[in-house]
């Protein structure tokens, strides 16, 4: 099998996600796992582990348009595998929450039961598993594509808002080694805010290029 075989669609999640899942299962082999607060570490390091994935596909369409190259339409071209990828992690996270009921209950129900983990970590959820469902071409084929346009342009931003919000918040408060995550984030999203007025910028000079003159 050729390299390059393994850096495109299903074999390139194949070995992403073998390889995630060793990095989010790997502390828990030094951890004591009947440990509430090891639980939370878990939960914690499962998001961390699903980074670059949601930065892969929230920037890829805004490199491509900005930087055409083989690497940006590399990115570009498996988008959908990276934002699976990211629902892969978070599954992970899900494993590990459920392993929180297990090794606490009441620790459990005091943070899944909060209004703001139903709220913002609940709509989430409701956004990745809708928005990986709808990655396959069966299920999208019944959407018209405005619709799904919109629901995945929403998601995007919502995931983004809640996981910069996250990463800038605690960097806030001191912990500096978030920083750099951060600083990702904002930065993605000016990439995505650059590239859109690109976008603008040249529909308007291909509309004015387009006009006769009147006189």
């Amino acid at each position: 099998m050729r390299v390059a075989a393994l850096t495109e669609n299903w074999r390139l999640f194949g070995w992403l996600a073998a390889v995630t899942s060793v990095l989010v299962v790997w502390p828990a082999f030094r951890l004591d796992l009947d440990d509430s607060q090891n639980a939370l570490r878990l939960i914690r390091h499962s998001v961390r582990c699903s980074l670059p994935f949601f930065l892969c596909a929230f920037v890829a369409s805004a490199w491509c348009r900005l930087h055409p190259n083989w690497w940006s339409r590399w990115l570009l071209r498996n988008r959908r595998i990276f934002g699976l990828l990211f629902a892969f992690a978070m599954l992970w996270q899900a494993l590990f929450i459920a392993q929180l009921f297990v090794v606490d209950a009441a620790l459990f129900r005091e943070i899944v039961l909060d209004p703001r983990f139903l709220l913002v970590d609940g709509l989430g959820y409701i956004f990745i598993g809708t928005m990986s469902v709808t990655s396959f071409n069966a299920i999208r084929r019944r959407m018209s594509p405005t619709t799904w346009k919109r629901l995945h342009k929403a998601g995007m931003y919502y995931l983004w808002l809640v996981l910069a919000g996250t990463y800038v918040y605690v960097t806030l408060l001191g912990q500096f080694q978030f920083s750099p995550v951060a600083l990702a984030f904002v930065l993605a999203l000016v990439l995505r805010i650059v590239a859109a007025r690109h976008g603008h910028h040249q529909v308007r000079d291909a509309h004015s290029s387009r006009t006769l003159p009147t006189a």
